[in-house]
């Protein structure tokens, strides 16, 4: 079990290069550290320190953190990681300003809105399930430095990003974004056509 504080709080000093960089998904063990929203987390590839260099563009941060043992709950020295701000792949949500009237739009914000309080309810019960401990398919970074990642249940291998899909269709969709990439929504994925 991982026990995390920040070092450091650089993230909103972070200066975006606003373009894609398209990389190979490469599949890592991982800690979800902290949950922004249902599709940002702050993650941390445990094992892969090639990975740095490879995501050396996108906003990360440093934080200590320590492991303890559960049978004797002993702790072991404080260490330093580094996590990256990602941004589940392949999903986006639902924009109301794509509704035509303003009662529509009202409406999808109120159901929008208790259903992202439920969807947070059921990450959060899932990482406290799995100890934060995720398998990671980290790709390519966003035009907003974000690492862009499947993650799966290690034990499950159930993809969160597909569960979110399925479970939840009135407010997230499925995207395509590189080479496919037509237009751009705010939070800086492709905007989907199936509103």
């Amino acid at each position: 079990m991982l026990v995390s504080q920040p070092i450091k709080k650089d993230f909103d000093n972070h200066q975006t290069h606003h373009h894609y960089v398209n990389l190979k998904p490469q599949r890592v063990l991982s800690h979800l550290v902290q949950l922004k929203d249902p599709v940002n987390y702050d993650i941390h590839f445990m094992a892969a320190p090639e990975l740095d260099y490879r995501y050396r563009g996108a906003i990360s941060n440093e934080y200590a953190y320590q492991t303890y043992d559960r049978k004797t709950l002993t702790e072991s020295a404080v260490k330093v990681g580094t996590v990256y701000r990602s941004r589940l792949s392949g999903i986006v949500v639902r924009d109301e300003r794509d509704l035509p009237s303003s009662i529509e739009r009202e409406e999808f914000i109120a159901k929008k809105t208790k259903l992202i309080q439920e969807v947070l309810g059921q990450i959060i019960r899932w990482v406290n399930m799995t100890g934060g401990i995720f398998l990671c398919e980290a790709s390519s970074i966003d035009i907003y430095d974000r690492v862009l990642v499947r993650l799966y249940d290690p034990v499950t291998g159930l993809s969160i990003n597909d569960y979110l899909l399925i479970n939840y269709p009135e407010i997230f969709v499925s995207y395509k974004c590189g080479a496919e990439q037509v237009r751009m929504l705010s939070g800086g994925a492709c905007k989907s056509e199936a509103f």
